[in-house]
């Protein structure tokens, strides 16, 4: 196939399926398609064999610019849009206060459990340095009794 007989398959296809203006501007973007890519090394054959016949192109084309098509999708893509409205999060609606409740007791548990891990651990520092000290100042006590009393003048 040929540019011309392209471009002539492509206008026969797209005559009382599209504007006039349509088919204009489908013609010019490729004619000048095809030399841009004429001037750039391209054969005229592969070109044609890369853009395929033009009644399958006019069809995308047609189907692109249906006037219903548009609608369908403007108000599918509208409906979608209005269907989306956003709540704002209402504390006066009872899942809500469930909700902040059930936050306000994991965060409590979170702090009893860490504040108990405190506690445990300086408990057992403590209980730690009881068993250590209490042996080690009574030996010093009784050394300090034994040197007090029999230590002399």
């Amino acid at each position: 196939m040929s540019k011309q007989e392209f471009l002539d398959e492509l206008e026969d296809s797209l005559a009382g399926e599209v504007s006039e203006q349509i088919i204009r501007e489908s013609l010019q973007y490729y004619n000048h398609y095809i030399d841009e890519e004429m001037d750039s090394g391209k054969s005229e054959e592969d070109i044609m064999n890369a853009l395929g016949r033009g009644s399958f192109i006019a069809r995308s084309i047609i189907e692109a610019n249906r006037p219903h098509a548009k609608n369908e999708y403007n108000e599918t893509t509208q409906n979608k849009f209005q269907e989306k409205k956003y709540k704002k999060f209402d504390l006066g609606e009872w899942y809500a206060k469930m909700i902040v409740i059930v936050i306000f007791i994991i965060l409590l548990a979170f702090f009893v459990i860490l504040i108990g891990g405190a506690l445990a651990i300086l408990g057992a520092a403590i209980a730690l340095l009881f068993k250590l000290a209490v042996p080690i100042l009574l030996i010093l006590g009784i050394l300090y009794l034994i040197i007090y009393f029999f230590g002399g003048k």
